[in-house]
């Protein structure tokens, strides 16, 4: 499965940000299972996953709340996106 991300570092942390479909993060619960389904992709660092917005839902971010909040203000943009592979097994 391909997943779009980003690895950035801000203020000495470096994180992941990953694009997901508003569905995957409904509720805390499925963030967080998210984000674990993502965190091999990106060994040691946190990850951030980034639900994608539409014009009746606003993109929100979860994750780290530093980090989440802090994604917030940044336009997704301004990140360097790439094409990751997450092998299934």
């Amino acid at each position: 499965m391909d997943v779009v991300g980003s690895v950035m570092t801000e203020q000495g942390v470096t994180f992941a940000v990953v694009q997901v479909q508003g569905y995957k993060v409904e509720t805390p619960q499925e963030a967080e299972e998210t984000i674990e389904a993502y965190a091999p992709l990106f060994p040691g660092l946190p990850v951030v996953v980034m639900a994608v917005g539409t014009a009746e839902r606003p993109t929100t971010f979860w994750g780290r709340d530093d980090l989440a909040t802090f994604m917030s203000g940044v336009h997704p943009a301004s990140l360097a996106w790439r094409v990751y592979r997450l092998a299934r097994g």
